[in-house]
């Protein structure tokens, strides 16, 4: 008895695929600059990949809840900032943000000003000071 075994060729990504990756890899590298403690990007990547992908939350989501997480853990002993992997297994991103900490709670604020350019460091300043 002879089986006959039918070979399927490998299907290359559609433009759409590819771009919707390479997106993905910069959001993430985006998310990473702005987490306050590098450690573990690995395991980091595996997790913001599933919760784009599962629409868990948004790139931008996430983006804002690190800025968030950065201004809250500066100044701080960096022992006790979560490592990446656990803030996003976590779901930190949707947090309370302290009151001080409220002006960067949205997209349009944190993310913007963060992605026109301006560094993390002077949006972190700019929060301190209430503006």
């Amino acid at each position: 008895m002879s089986r006959e075994l039918t070979v399927i060729p490998p299907q290359l990504p559609l433009d759409d695929e590819i771009q919707t990756l390479n997106r993905d890899a910069d959001s993430f590298e985006q998310w990473w600059r702005t987490y306050p403690r590098r450690v573990g990007k690995k395991a980091a990547r595996i997790s913001y990949d599933r919760i784009v992908r599962n629409q868990i939350a948004t790139a931008e989501e996430l983006l804002t809840g690190a800025l968030r997480y950065a201004a809250e853990r500066s100044n701080e002993n960096p022992r006790y900032t979560k490592h990446p992997a656990a803030w996003l297994d976590d779901e930190r991103w949707t947090d309370e943000p302290p009151p001080a900490f409220r002006q960067i709670s949205s997209v349009s604020e944190g993310v913007q000003s963060y992605l026109s350019g301006e560094s993390v460091e002077d949006l972190l300043a700019r929060v301190r000071a209430g503006r």
